[in-house]
């Protein structure tokens, strides 16, 4: 039993950050060109900031920044762009806690069902009695 416990856990810490993640970034570009649109930014502007989330994620939206020379400056619109960005990621990220809520509750619902003991069950297997052996072991030996 406890290497397919080991397995679950193995299983789950390796999906589980990865479908959040996937999640999260879905959710985060899906809703990123509402809040440029929120935030006054649109034309060409939106346009190319929408496309550089989509190729290069929020994170390279926030280093658009990088000067008047390059062509990609966000320019007098910074603190809305950068706004927007955040506004995308914490939409993202509710998504996240709310399916890491709900999925917590699953395993926790099937937990208890699993685990529950049927009614009539003592607990006499489990206890230990005056001498530190438990009940079985003694009625075994005795």
């Amino acid at each position: 039993m406890r290497v397919g416990n080991n397995a679950f856990r193995q299983v789950g810490a390796a999906l589980g950050p990865a479908v959040l993640g996937a999640l999260l970034t879905a959710r985060a570009l899906d809703t990123f060109p509402a809040h440029l649109a929120d935030a006054g930014i649109t034309g060409a502007a939106g346009q190319s900031m929408a496309e550089t989330a989509r190729e290069g994620g929020l994170g390279a939206v926030a280093r658009m920044n990088l000067g008047a020379g390059t062509g990609q400056a966000l320019g007098a619109g910074t603190g809305q762009a950068l706004g927007a960005v955040g506004d995308a990621f914490l939409d993202g990220l509710r998504l996240c806690l709310i399916v890491a809520a709900a999925l917590t509750l699953f395993a926790a619902l099937v937990s208890a069902i699993l685990l529950r003991r049927p009614r009539g069950t003592s607990t006499s297997t489990v206890t230990a009695s005056s001498s530190g052996e438990p009940a079985a072991a003694q009625a075994h030996a005795g």
